[in-house]
């Protein structure tokens, strides 16, 4: 889905729009798949920059941050950091299959999930986290 058309409802209708960032395209395009069947826009992004580039056509009218913590270069809780500061109303989650050390769990300040998760266990989370 384009950034453009995730924003093409009326008012009443607004689905919250989740920005899904993971370099193995498997897991990006499951997760587009399931989260929207769950009634979410759902915008995708293979990295860092990326991410960037749909936050800025969507002027960062984006609900939720979703993105792999370890991806070529700019880590997710760089693009967090990055994304947070425009809109400090931005929801984060993180997932990953590995954390290296200086990344630890408890630094991340966002709920985590490590890979493979069940998704019925992330959309709790995602819908607690937006709620």
């Amino acid at each position: 889905m384009s950034p453009a058309e995730a924003f093409n409802t009326s008012p009443g209708n607004h689905k919250k729009v989740i920005l899904v960032v993971d370099d193995e395209p498997g897991i990006r395009e499951f997760l587009a798949t399931y989260l929207s069947s769950k009634n979410f826009k759902v915008l995708t992004a293979a990295d860092g920059r990326e991410a960037q580039e749909k936050w800025r056509s969507c002027d960062g009218k984006i609900d939720l941050l979703l993105t792999d913590v370890i991806m070529p270069e700019c880590n997710g809780k760089a693009l967090a950091k990055l994304l947070t500061i425009q809109n400090p109303a931005l929801k984060v989650i993180f997932m990953s299959g590995f954390l290296p050390e200086e990344l630890a769990e408890e630094s991340l300040d966002c709920p985590f999930f490590r890979k493979p998760f069940h998704p019925v266990e992330l959309l709790e989370v995602i819908r607690e986290t937006l709620h």
